[in-house]
């Protein structure tokens, strides 16, 4: 392990040991988007919100930003980019506050990659081979006041667990690690590569204070025996990446009692609504005034700013105009009016889940299979032997026990079972009135 003691820190008297820790920024990323213009914005959007974390680290009097991988993509980093991370770096020395970043699989740090060939200011130490290195941080007075151990991706595809190799927590000063990693039991690992693979229980044997995760951009805890998170990226990439996005504020008491807050960076963000209801809307007019009122209700429901968010709509459901939500260009009619209106950054309109309004009545009468199913379903209250073998059927739902009780729960089931039976059966072809 590598002591770096020239890493000191003037904090006598101290009792709290406060950082930010941020991953997956991805400036200068691929976007998802057609549109050159929105792709710039969301370029340009990213580096305002690592700004607003910079602000929120000298604001705070942070003693370090953790950025856990993937600051950038190493092929897409541009020089305007680059001159912009060494002047928010320099800006957070010159407040005295430290930088530890590890490379990840779109930042690695080999001598070939981008990463290398910045000259990156004093105040930032970069982890980017591949073992654990340590980072003692001392006082004027020469007394230790926290580690930090980290690794960094050499390559853009390490695959072995380089966490296992990482010490464990030997005195009482906080130990923080750092690292770029899919943890197997991480929420919504399905969408990404399995990059220096690594279990919680890796992580909960070390130790350690707290562990600030890289790579999975969902914001998550990992573990209820010990402070390992992901904060997510800080900027949403594209329409799966929804919500306010963001870094954590963490604080570690004399105590080792640990506070782990997020915090808001985001300027732009990725929403998605689902909207229904369109069986009896024949017109145009009556399609985007019924839209608008959704979406507005949404934007204000979640205090939104509209000009800064993305917005997919996916309208589901039965619609009688589902043929001419069908035609491109109608979309991009209604997709340009709405956005304007509505002073929206963007909007994506998805139609896959529109069926055909079906007529329910046209499939009650005849010699059919159909036909005797809706019989059934109308009478089920007079069919008193087909009740009583519905009530004498163990339920899911606990707590219902008498008969009356039981009749009126599965009664309450059955409800608009005539649609989705006809839905089932019929399906959308031929559906129109």
């Amino acid at each position: 392990m590598i002591d770096h003691d020239s890493y000191r820190n003037n904090l006598e008297g101290y009792e709290l040991l406060k950082f930010l820790h941020i991953g997956d920024v991805h400036l200068d990323t691929s976007f998802y988007s057609k549109s050159e213009l929105l792709r710039r914005k969301l370029r340009e959007g990213l580096r305002r919100a690592f700004s607003k974390a910079v602000d929120f680290c000298i604001y705070e009097g942070v003693d370090a930003l953790l950025i856990a991988g993937d600051l950038f993509d190493n092929d897409k980093l541009s020089f305007k980019t680059e001159g912009f991370l060494i002047g928010e770096f320099n800006r957070l020395n010159d407040n005295n506050i430290k930088v530890f970043y590890c490379t990840g699989n779109h930042d690695p740090g080999h001598i070939s990659y981008r990463v290398n060939s910045i000259k990156w200011p004093d105040n930032v130490y970069l982890f980017r081979e591949d073992k654990a290195e340590k980072v003692v941080v001392k006082n004027s007075e020469d007394e230790i006041i926290y580690k930090v151990i980290s690794c960094g991706h050499k390559t853009n595809n390490e695959g072995r667990n380089l966490v296992k190799d990482f010490p464990i927590k030997e005195n009482k000063v906080p130990h923080i690690g750092l690292v770029h990693t899919m943890v197997t039991s991480a929420k919504e690992i399905g969408s990404h590569e399995r990059y220096l693979p690594c279990s919680k229980e890796d992580m909960e044997s070390k130790g350690y204070d707290y562990w600030a995760l890289g790579h999975i951009h969902k914001r998550q805890s990992i573990s209820d025996k010990g402070q390992i998170y992901y904060p997510g990226n800080i900027q949403g990439r594209h329409p799966r990446e929804i919500g306010k996005k963001g870094g954590l504020l963490v604080t570690i008491d004399k105590n080792h009692n640990t506070d782990v807050a997020f915090k808001i960076f985001s300027t732009i963000e990725w929403h998605t609504l689902a909207i229904e209801g369109f069986e009896e809307i024949k017109e145009y007019n009556g399609l985007k005034t019924y839209i608008s009122k959704k979406i507005r209700k949404y934007i204000e429901g979640e205090r939104l700013i509209s000009r800064d968010i993305i917005l997919r709509l996916e309208l589901m459901g039965r619609a009688y105009l589902k043929e001419e939500l069908k035609i491109s260009e109608n979309i991009e009619e209604i997709t340009e009016e709405l956005i304007l209106d509505l002073d929206l950054m963007d909007l994506e309109i998805k139609t896959d889940g529109l069926i055909g309004v079906i007529n329910i009545e046209d499939y009650t009468k005849g010699n059919h299979v159909l036909a005797e199913v809706f019989k059934v379903l109308n009478n089920i209250d007079d069919n008193e032997e087909l009740v009583n073998r519905l009530v004498n059927i163990p339920l899911l739902k606990k707590g219902i026990d008498n008969k009356e009780e039981k009749r009126a729960y599965i009664k309450e089931l059955l409800e608009g079972i005539e649609e989705e039976v006809l839905n089932y059966m019929v399906g959308d072809e031929d559906a129109y009135n």
